[in-house]
């Protein structure tokens, strides 16, 4: 800044702040609190030694050393509840330290070259990959599931169980991969409230019925909108970072995902709700 001259300090400054905000909030809360938490524990560790925390003075020796001790004390579960972590754990450890030291400009010691590990890095993880238990696939939940709590809920006069059953049906067909079902979280980051999660929840205006290619209007009688052959839900934000995704679905047939949807979208329009 000492190069800048006077009346421009304030707008670089401002440019500079802008810049490093925007790139802090480049990830969820979530994931840089958790960034955070590993960079702390990579700080403790450097201290007892007395290191500095970018490895800059350190011989290649030295590093190895250094990054492969810290490694293990991360897969005993030191940093946890004591139990042996899998090697994910581990590796977002140690993936943490090189993108600090590239946000910082510099060179990451945890790489040899970009996607891979220092040698001993890569044979302590490559061996960990070996004696961690294999990952046991989960059963797919058939769509005969959300359709079966559907009727059962509208066995019900209870118009909130008539919800919980629609929404079963909707999230099961237009939200398995792409939003979160929970109601966003906000946490505390740098002493602002923030979002946790990235999904925005749905408005009736990002909803739209159709048939015979031709929209619907979402005002239309609950028996218009439920004989609609098809409907989009246009997604703000998603989980993976995706913004302005439109998910489209066709009718399922009765008691299926258009007319679930159609169910939400008269119900609250119907009683006082808005776009």
């Amino acid at each position: 800044m000492a190069r800048v001259p006077g009346e421009l300090k304030n707008g670089i400054v401002c440019d500079f702040l802008l810049a490093w905000n925007t790139i802090a909030n480049g990830v969820t809360a979530q994931t840089a609190k958790t960034r955070e938490k590993d960079w702390q524990h990579w700080s403790g560790y450097c201290h007892n030694f007395r290191l500095d925390l970018f490895l800059q003075r350190q011989t290649a020796c030295e590093k190895a050393v250094i990054l492969t001790g810290f490694a293990a004390r991360v897969r005993t579960g030191a940093y946890g509840n004591g139990n042996q972590v899998n090697v994910q754990t581990v590796a977002n450890a140690l993936s943490v330290i090189s993108k600090t030291n590239q946000l910082v400009g510099k060179q990451s010691p945890v790489l040899e070259k970009e996607g891979e590990y220092i040698l001993p890095l890569k044979r302590m993880v490559e061996r960990f990959k070996r004696i961690d238990p294999p990952a046991i696939p989960q059963m797919a939940v058939p769509k005969e599931v959300p359709e079966a709590a559907q009727k059962v809920a509208y066995l019900s006069s209870d118009a909130r169980l008539h919800a919980a059953g629609d929404l079963t049906v909707i999230a099961f067909y237009f939200l398995l991969c792409s939003g979160e079902f929970t109601k966003p979280r906000r946490v505390t980051r740098n002493r602002k409230i923030v979002r946790a999660t990235r999904t925005i929840q749905f408005r009736v205006c990002d909803v739209g019925f159709w048939k015979d290619n031709t929209i619907l209007s979402c005002r239309s009688p609950l028996e218009i909108l439920c004989s609609a052959d098809s409907a989009t839900m246009k997604i703000t934000n998603q989980k993976n970072g995706r913004t302005r995704q439109t998910l489209h679905h066709k009718s399922t047939g009765p008691q299926g995902a258009i007319e679930a949807l159609a169910c939400r979208v008269h119900y609250i329009l119907s009683n006082g709700g808005t776009d």
